[in-house]
C-alpha cells in the first residue's frame, strides 16, 4: 500500500506549468485538451469559437470559452507530442496517462502518445 499523497489538480496552459514541474513527480496524467476538431467546414473548426462548435441550441447549461481549439490536425499532433513529452517526464515509471479526445482526431492522438514516449 502506497503512503498517501497530495493530489493537485491543475488548470490552465499546460507547457509553462509542466516545464515547472520537476521529473518523475507525478502519479497519473490525466487530460481534456482542446479537440480541436467541431465545425461544419475547415474554416469553422479553425476560426469558431469553441462554445459555438461544442454547445448545440439545446444546451440547458452553458460553459466558458477556451483558448488553443484553432489547430489543423497536422499541427494538433506537433502540439500534443510537444505536452505529451513533458507529461512522460513528470510522470514517474509505473504512471498511466488518460487523454480525453475528440473521436476525429483519435489518430493523430494515439500518434502523439507514441511519439512522446508513452506506450
Amino acid at each position: 500500500m502506497h503512503p498517501a499523497r497530495l493530489i493537485q489538480l491543475h488548470n490552465g496552459n499546460c507547457l509553462p506549468i509542466l516545464t515547472s514541474m520537476p521529473s518523475e513527480s507525478v502519479d497519473a496524467v490525466i487530460t481534456d485538451p482542446p479537440y480541436c476538431s467541431g465545425g461544419a467546414s475547415a474554416k469553422l473548426r479553425t476560426t469558431q469559437d469553441p462554445t459555438k462548435k461544442y454547445q448545440n441550441s439545446g444546451t440547458i447549461r452553458t460553459y466558458p470559452t477556451f483558448p488553443g481549439d484553432n489547430r489543423d490536425q497536422r499541427s494538433f499532433g506537433m502540439w500534443a507530442t510537444l505536452w505529451l513529452e513533458q507529461c512522460y517526464r513528470v510522470a514517474r515509471e509505473s504512471a498511466h496517462c488518460l487523454v480525453f479526445t475528440d473521436w476525429r482526431q483519435l489518430p493523430v492522438m494515439t500518434d502523439a502518445i507514441q511519439a512522446a514516449g508513452w506506450t
